[in-house]
């Protein structure tokens, strides 16, 4: 096993024939396996010509002892073992020196599959001589996607019908050695299928030939991993456990479907269980293999839909490239659609800008809940972002702008609730349709969510009424009114509110007036003369020509170009604390801890959105008792705790699946993190990015950070999985060290906005920026 996980040349003289006759082997003078019934001098073919196929082979010998064919079988697995480790090279040692110093000739192509020929006939003519005891004594058919993984031994017991679902069958033996030696027969196969050496140097054949070729050893190599499996499956003693580690590990290099990777995962940590041989580095470098290149999600619907036995019947199983791909391809489309979503809400009003943005998103998931193609569901996919992307910034702005500054943070909090209480739903949806036997198991859930999207954009575009604010904007000042009179907001209040209006309007004017000094610091005279000139046309100029309309570049214009910034940067860093990441993979973490896949899936996706759901509802009640920056640095700063607890976990070597404290130390962190986040981060973020905003391109930069935000989302899904690839812990210091960054931006250049006016809030910047 050391010469095949460090790639090198076994310590054991395969040459030195005395040894191996000493073990009982009966073996030629010219090193050929024999039974014992050819006596050494029968066979004379020198070992350098090849063996020919057609030699008849003694079959159904009784061999006396079991032992003496599984040493057989070692020396067979070195030979195998030095000739893969040994590539082109003349000398065995050859492929051992560093690349540099290697012979610049090697053996040819004819030689190399030459050796490969005559390995596969030793072997061959060793499993063709097999008494009866190495022939399993029965095999029990299990649902490959039903299996709960065991930690125990023992025969695991298959739930739920198998129907059409991929099945894999557990292989018992009456000797227990006799079962571990073929599980190396297999995977002596496994190792000769995938090093065979090119026939294209000796004779030419076209690409379909060389391509049916290649099928052809895949499907191969795939059964013999399974049956390596099957044997582990069907319970083996603790004595003989430990020589299943590399097999398993071979064959799960083999496999390409989730429910079969699975299964090779369980069976290893199954090894480390029950003998406390240590596997969890074998899972980890499986873990490595599978997830070069792969992007995995885990949020409300799509997370649950994905991995339905049905989903898979439809549009079959698929790489993680294209799992992450369908899962994600949600997050750009959003971001693109949120650049833009500002400006159309500027231009037809928030009302039906979020109208609009709801019924692509529901036409999207009419698409999926429809989809006969795996393009079609992602082109769902697609539609549904853009949806998204329009509606969900422009939804905050809207509630901004109608809500009273005593009443602003709970209502904008509002849609963090319901976004939360979606997740919830959304799992506990796919939960319930996952029993049905149809497609319907995992359309059902699309189609009430299109059915939810419709009846919502009918419902805004019917009885939402237009902001105020953006009434006044486009000169309609009556309408203003009688929306102000709707929402049941008193006169003087609405004076008080316009006054303050006018009050920024003329700061922000008096930045540039000619008459302020240079570095636009304002005299107090100065702008007392300002203010004068100006308090008795700025009534008249908002109930007569409106205010001019602003473009989206007008957001980053030197006078608001710091608070866009601002908005841009928390909306990112939200998302680039983790949180979806974190989420996503809480199941691998609930699994290490001791747990079946179907109960860690449970906690990580049904009950870690729970908490979140609960969680929310204080963070709904207080938000407006609780200060907006204070909020943000003190959650940061518990999100970079917990962060870093994990990962100095991780980096000292502290978490095991099986013993120790540590894993329900992480468990535990998993749930801290997402409950702090959710009061906190899930909250003030996206009512402070709104309501730092001016009037006029509060549309615009709202809706730029929520595309900052879509993409930060994107990102962390496609570098999270490469991260746990190569480190465990780094992800988390990741997330921790974007938290803490934004802990140190937010205690510079984070003002205070809790119980202020919109209007307040601006006056507030542009103070800020007379006195800088």
């Amino acid at each position: 096993m050391e010469t095949v996980i460090n790639e090198t040349q076994t310590r054991l003289d395969l040459s030195d024939l005395v040894i191996w006759r000493n073990f009982g082997l009966n073996i030629s003078a010219h090193g050929h396996l024999l039974p014992p019934s050819v006596s050494p001098t029968i066979v004379n073919t020198p070992i350098s010509s090849s063996p020919n196929p057609h030699t008849p082979v003694p079959t159904h010998c009784t061999w006396l002892e079991e032992d003496t064919l599984s040493n057989g079988l070692i020396w067979i697995m070195g030979k195998i073992i030095n000739f893969i480790t040994s590539g082109d090279g003349i000398y065995p040692g050859d492929y051992e020196s560093p690349p540099g110093q290697r012979p610049c000739f090697g053996t040819t192509q004819e030689d190399l599959l030459e050796r490969w020929k005559r390995l596969e006939f030793e072997l061959s003519a060793w499993y063709d001589t097999l008494p009866d005891s190495f022939t399993p004594c029965g095999r029990t058919q299990l649902c490959l996607s039903n299996l709960e993984p065991t930690h125990h031994r023992g025969n695991p017991t298959p739930t739920g019908n198998v129907g059409d679902v991929g099945t894999i069958d557990a292989i018992i033996f009456t000797i227990p050695m006799c079962a571990v030696t073929i599980q190396t027969y297999h995977m002596g196969r496994i190792l000769l299928l995938s090093n065979m050496p090119q026939e294209s140097t000796a004779i030419r054949s076209t690409v379909t030939a060389r391509l049916r070729h290649y099928r052809q050893i895949a499907g191969l190599v795939v059964h013999h991993a399974r049956e390596i499996c099957g044997i582990s499956l069907a319970g083996l003693p603790d004595a003989i456990l430990s020589h299943t580690m590399q097999p398993l590990f071979v064959a799960g290099q083999c496999f390409e479907k989730d429910e079969e990777r699975r299964l090779v995962v369980d069976l290893l940590r199954r090894v480390e269980n029950d003998t406390g041989w240590a596997t969890e580095y074998r899972v980890k470098e499986l873990q490595k293999q599978w997830a070069d290149g792969g992007l995995r999600m885990d949020t409300g619907i799509i997370g649950s839909v994905v991995v339905m036995d049905q989903f898979k019947q439809k549009f079959g199983s698929f790489s993680s490239i294209v799992h992450g791909l369908v899962v994600s391809s949600i997050l750009i489309p959003a971001a693109f659609s949120s650049f833009f979503g500002g400006k159309l809400a500027d231009w037809i009003g928030r009302p039906r800008s979020i109208a609009i943005g709801a019924l692509i998103f529901g036409i999207g998931c009419a698409f999926e809940a429809g989809a006969v193609h795996l393009a079609m569901f992602i082109v769902g996919r697609v539609v549904e972002g853009l949806g998204e992307g329009l509606y969900l910034g422009t939804l905050v702005v809207y509630i901004c702008e109608i809500s009273p500054p005593s009443q602003r943070g709970p209502l904008t909090t509002g849609p963090q609730l319901l976004v939360t209480m979606g997740l919830v739903v959304g799992f506990f949806t796919c939960y319930g349709c996952e029993k049905m036997p149809s497609s319907m198991a995992w359309r059902t859930p699309f189609t009430v969510l299109a059915c939810i999207s419709i009846v919502f954009s009918l419902a805004a575009f019917l009885w939402l009424i237009d902001s105020p604010r953006w009434l006044t904007l486009h000169n309609r000042v009556d309408d203003a009114t009688r929306a102000w009179e709707y929402l049941q907001v008193s006169e003087a209040d609405r004076e008080e509110l316009l006054e303050e209006e006018e009050e920024v309007d003329v700061h922000e004017e008096a930045l540039t007036h000619p008459l302020a000094p240079t570095g636009s610091v304002l005299a107090p005279n100065t702008l007392d003369q300002v203010v004068s000139r100006h308090s008795r046309v700025s009534t008249r100029r908002t109930k007569g020509k409106g205010m001019e309309e602003a473009s989206l570049f007008d957001a980053f214009k030197p006078d608001v170009r710091s608070r866009t910034l601002l908005g841009l940067f928390l909306m990112g860093m939200q998302q680039m604390a983790g949180i979806d990441g974190v989420l996503y993979y809480a199941p691998m973490l609930f699994e290490q801890a001791g747990m079946t896949s179907s109960q860690a899936s449970f906690l990580a996706s049904g009950v870690s959105g729970l908490v979140i759901f609960v969680v929310t509802i204080p963070g709904l009640i207080y938000a407006d008792s609780w200060s907006r920056r204070a909020n943000v640095i003190l959650g940061g700063l518990g999100l970079t705790i917990t962060m870093f607890v994990i990962g100095s976990l991780y980096a000292a070597d502290a978490v095991h699946h099986s013993t120790g404290a540590g894993r329900w130390v992480v468990i535990v962190a998993i749930y801290l993190f997402a409950a702090i986040y959710s009061v906190s981060w899930g909250v003030s973020c996206k009512v402070y990015a709104a309501e730092i905003q001016p009037q006029r391109t509060r549309a615009s930069a709202t809706c730029l950070a929520h595309g900052s935000n879509w993409v930060s989302n994107f990102f962390v899904a496609l570098i999270t999985p490469v991260l746990l690839a190569r480190s465990s812990c780094a992800a988390y210091f990741l997330f921790g060290g974007c938290t803490a960054l934004t802990i140190v931006v937010c205690g510079f250049y984070m003002p205070e906005t809790k119980g202020r006016s919109l209007e307040e809030v601006e006056r507030c910047f542009v103070r800020g920026k007379e006195d800088s």
